[in-house]
């Protein structure tokens, strides 16, 4: 018995496995929905079949094609043309079909639905970049806001270091910049507010701030020019410095007031640095020392140096004063040839605290420390060497003349 069973076992492993694939195919589409005057591409994908089918549209007047049959080996496609809106069923049925062993067959028919619609006309983008409403805090604009107005001014009381602009765009769509929180000075502020419509074209709302002020004036280089209470109005500084205050004193009316005046420090340098607005509007920051005012210069390179101004007792030999721009900051510096890239300039490096004098090569912008002490002792040896060679050559010339008139001398005596 058990041999019969090992025996009927090799049998069944022994036996080919047949694979039997039957005849058929399906039909798809590009897609079910088209709009007038596009195409869809209809797909017969088929198995084990081979032949031509036939191709009919239930409405050739939403869709129709050139072809009414179609070659498949296995597969194919045809492409339709959608006429109007509606719907058309495409019908895909047996022709005259054969399968891989070369019989013929019938697989009947199948269908696909394809609606077309209407073809969706463009988006229209709005122009519209006018605003709706303007407000600024609790401050009245001046004239009242009409959208065609893009001009307008508002007072605002003394000590006003922000205002808060809102408006809205008349198109949903539209979008606005410069509203929000915003910082202002004493003084005049010009602010512009941006509409920006849903088509990219832009208007320009301008707001012209005016924060009542009360100006501490003081004088430098024989001008008036006012101190800045706002700490907002100070202008940025090196990281080396730190925001401080200072309690100022000053009379105005003949009444003596004390102010908070806002300042920055510094622990390395050791200045106190104010903010002063000159006549123009134009706000610098100032060494402010004993009740004086000195201009605060400072250029970054690989470190930041305060540039200073020399006596003229203290400018290296052969060295004039000239004016140079550095990183847009104009500065004192020193120049020994006036076609030369190279400049001295004397200041404090703001990392360290150490002053000296640096030479600034203008081609490269760059600058590097300029040890005077080292150069006037080069300058000396230099000196001298040029003396000792003088003192020599003098020599040599000497003696050179002297060994002429001696060999003169002799030929003379043996003639």
């Amino acid at each position: 018995m058990k041999y019969k069973k090992l025996l009927f076992f090799m049998v069944l492993f022994l036996i080919p496995i047949v694979k039997i694939n039957a005849a058929s195919f399906s039909v798809s589409a590009s897609s079910k929905s088209v709009t007038v005057g596009s195409n869809v591409t209809i797909y017969v994908k088929g198995s084990d079949v081979t032949g031509r089918v036939n191709i009919s549209s239930s409405n050739a007047s939403v869709l129709s094609s050139g072809n009414n049959s179609l070659w498949i080996e296995p597969n194919g496609s045809i492409t339709f043309n959608a006429k109007k809106t509606g719907s058309a069923t495409i019908t895909v049925s047996s022709s005259s079909l054969s399968d891989g062993a070369g019989n013929d067959v019938d697989l009947g028919s199948k269908s696909i639905t394809i609606n077309v619609v209407e073809k969706q006309a463009p988006k229209q983008v709005s122009s519209n970049n006018s605003l709706k409403s303007l407000n600024i805090s609790d401050l009245e604009l001046e004239p009242a806001f009409d959208p065609g107005t893009t001009e307008y001014t508002v007072n605002a009381p003394e000590g006003t270091a922000t205002i808060n602009i809102q408006a809205t765009p008349q198109d949903s769509n539209a979008s606005i910049n410069g509203i929000g929180e915003i910082a202002v000075f004493e003084g005049l502020n010009t602010l512009n507010i941006v509409v920006t419509a849903e088509n990219g074209y832009q208007k320009e709302y301008k707001l012209n701030v005016n924060v009542k002020e009360e100006p501490i004036i003081v004088r430098i280089n024989d001008k008036d020019v006012s101190l800045v209470k706002q700490a907002n109005a100070l202008p940025q500084v090196s990281s080396y410095y730190s925001p401080s205050t200072m309690e100022y004193k000053y009379e105005i009316d003949e009444e003596e007031k004390t102010i908070e005046l806002p300042t920055y420090y510094s622990e390395v340098t050791g200045y106190t640095l104010v903010g002063i607005k000159d006549q123009k509007g134009n706000i610098n920051l100032y060494i402010y020392e004993d009740g004086k005012y000195t201009l605060y210069n400072e250029v970054s390179f690989n470190n930041n140096i305060v540039i200073y101004e020399m006596d003229a007792k203290n400018i290296p030999q052969d060295y004039q004063k000239t004016n140079i721009d550095i990183n847009d900051v104009n500065i004192t510096a020193y120049q020994k040839d006036k076609n030369s890239d190279y400049y001295l300039i004397y200041g404090m490096n703001v990392d360290n605290g150490n002053i000296g004098w640096y030479k600034y090569d203008k081609k490269e912008s760059s600058i590097q420390r300029y040890d005077s002490a080292l150069i006037n002792n080069l300058t000396i040896e230099n000196k001298k060497y040029k003396t000792t060679i003088y003192l020599l050559s003098g020599i040599c010339g000497f003696m050179l003349l002297s060994i002429m008139v001696l060999l003169i001398k002799i030929r003379n005596v043996k003639r």
